[in-house]
């Protein structure tokens, strides 16, 4: 076995088998069971509601899929620093891309429990839409670039912060400014510059391939160049992160 898997599966078990990722996702499945109750006993439940929830339970998905990503790797060097573990890492023979590589692996299983969850609710409220298959897909494609883009901007943040708390004020403000498009009143995002705003935001762009396939029933083929937002920012926030984790330090500051 290599480092960072090592690392990775040092990070899994204390998550899911010693500490708090079992009642994790007991939250996720009450939070997806209250959807799927209320859509259950609509009275008025037809077709345009159920592709809704559908929605609904795609991006509660990946927005805390992603989130449970952020705030794992948030901890992942700045965390250590407030505990005074990261100096006798530092002196073993681990690297530092090795040591973030099983982290940012063992954070994305955080990701991936809560596709998991979400699975079974796809399928309840999905039941009859014809379009299961491509709410599974939207969870994973689009799960997997936001998990990827904001844990390793986390990632990349906790290399350069003080400490933890400095990591977690950074990465929830950024978070916040990502998502200040989808505040915006339509009229706004409608006009060139507001639609340029959204494409440029991954988060934003994810949101509306959502909307657009599932709720909309829009081709995929008139709305693939709404993935380019999410791959960019999944491969840019990945090099930096493989950049940055060349040199971990005891005091960086930022």
């Amino acid at each position: 076995m290599n480092a960072t898997t090592i690392v990775a599966g040092e990070e899994i078990s204390g998550t899911w088998f010693r500490g708090w990722g079992p009642w994790f996702a007991a939250v996720v499945a009450v939070a997806f069971s209250g959807i799927a109750i209320a859509l259950g006993y609509s009275g008025q439940l037809n077709l345009l509601d159920a592709r809704e929830g559908l929605a609904v339970v795609v991006r509660m998905s990946i927005g805390v899929g992603a989130l449970l990503v952020v705030l794992s790797m948030a901890d992942s060097i700045s965390g250590m620093r407030d505990r005074s573990t990261l100096e006798p890492l530092l002196l073993t023979p681990i690297t530092g891309r090795s040591l973030l590589g099983g982290k940012l692996l063992a954070a994305g299983s955080g990701w991936v429990v809560v596709f998991l969850i979400s699975l079974p609710y796809l399928y309840v409220i999905g039941d009859g839409l014809g379009t299961i298959a491509l709410a599974v897909g939207l969870s994973v494609v689009l799960g997997a670039l936001l998990a990827t883009t904001f844990g390793a901007g986390a990632a990349v943040l906790s290399i350069r912060s003080r400490t933890n708390l400095q990591t977690l004020g950074v990465g929830l403000l950024g978070l916040a400014l990502l998502a200040i498009p989808l505040l915006l009143p339509a009229s706004v995002l409608r006009n060139p510059i507001g639609e340029l705003l959204v494409r440029a935001d991954p988060m934003s762009a994810a949101q509306h391939l959502i909307g657009a396939l599932i709720v909309d029933e829009a081709t995929l083929a008139s709305e693939v160049s709404w993935f380019l937002s999410p791959v960019l920012a999944a491969l840019i926030t990945s090099w930096l992160l493989w950049k940055s984790a060349r040199f971990i330090e005891l005091e960086p500051g930022i």
